[in-house]
């Protein structure tokens, strides 16, 4: 139960919900012995790593459809320098481009905990940014998580302090988006009044839970994951709800509908930190041999491919 809890703080952090008021296995190849062949960010760039196909194979890569523009979102997930990136999105943001500032709110995000966790010299961490005594207790993910830290310190190592929006910035930000009916705004607004649940009008929360899945984003999908397992008022919707396995449906069919899940992602880096499981190849791997039964796991992964199915953008 421990482990869930931390794994479900590791999927908050990825939505920049928690602290959001201050700002062996033939999977497991990134290992000690493999850290040469660890994917740089513009490798990732071309490629996304699924984590169920019809095989359910974690390893499966899926190509990006040929003569389609790079997303603001692709280029996020590929970018070596978000400061550079961060300007240009607040520029577009403030011209009325809800996408731009939905990735400039979890660049920031990203960036701040960088920051505020004093980069990769703070007093108490090697040379690597990875804390003392950390290692010894993980000693085969060294390599993986100091491959973390120096795409890290090259993401956001120009960042300051001081260079990021305030939080009533940000807030203003989200509730434009989700007027506009932006489905990753919608989505961390719902994850935002998840603690009052109960008080949330039902055809509300129904048509905004049916809005998010319908509209195919993969990130705003993955948003649902972290309000779907509460047990109450499941009953409104018709996608998997109510459960600890829905929530992990949720993250499973973001993979699918191409959110970076691979090993490199900020998904398993803070599933990594976060509850000590470093180095897997995929999430649905780190599920898989980390959290869940195989019952458990072929539920989930089912569950998943409902969600998907609801979607208007199918794989």
């Amino acid at each position: 139960m421990r482990r869930y809890g931390l794994i479900l703080a590791a999927v908050l952090a990825v939505l920049g919900i928690l602290g959001y008021a201050v700002f062996g296995k033939s999977d497991r190849n990134i290992a000690t012995n493999h850290f040469e062949n660890l994917p740089s960010a513009a490798e990732r760039a071309s490629e996304t790593v699924s984590s169920t196909d019809s095989e359910h194979d974690p390893a499966t890569v899926l190509s990006p459809r040929a003569a389609q523009p790079r997303s603001l979102r692709q280029t996020y997930d590929s970018s070596t320098d978000l400061f550079a990136l961060d300007q240009d999105l607040r520029a577009r943001a403030d011209q009325g481009d809800d996408d731009a500032a939905m990735v400039l709110i979890d660049l920031e995000n990203e960036c701040r905990a960088f920051v505020l966790n004093g980069g990769t010299s703070a007093p108490g961490y090697d040379r690597f940014g990875i804390p003392d005594g950390w290692a010894k207790l993980h000693p085969d993910a060294r390599n993986y998580v100091a491959a973390l830290r120096v795409q890290e310190q090259s993401r956001c190592g120009r960042f300051a302090k001081t260079d990021f929006e305030s939080h009533t910035v940000k807030l203003a930000r989200l509730n434009k988006a989700a007027k506009n009916q932006n489905a990753e705004a919608k989505a961390t607004l719902l994850a935002d009044e998840s603690m009052h649940w109960d008080t949330i009008p039902a055809d509300h929360l129904a048509s905004t839970v049916e809005d998010i899945v319908e509209s195919g984003n993969a990130r705003a999908i993955f948003g649902l994951s972290s309000v779907m397992y509460n047990p109450n008022r499941d009953q409104l919707f018709d996608v998997p709800a109510g459960s600890k396995l829905a929530s992990e449906a949720y993250v499973l069919a973001a993979c699918k509908l191409g959110m970076d899940c691979g090993p490199m992602s900020q998904l398993l880096a803070n599933v990594c930190f976060n509850a000590g499981g470093c180095g897997y190849a995929s999430y649905d791997a780190q599920l898989r041999e980390l959290m869940l039964s195989p019952a458990d796991m072929t539920t989930a992964r089912q569950m998943a491919d409902q969600i998907v199915e609801k979607t208007h953008h199918r794989p």
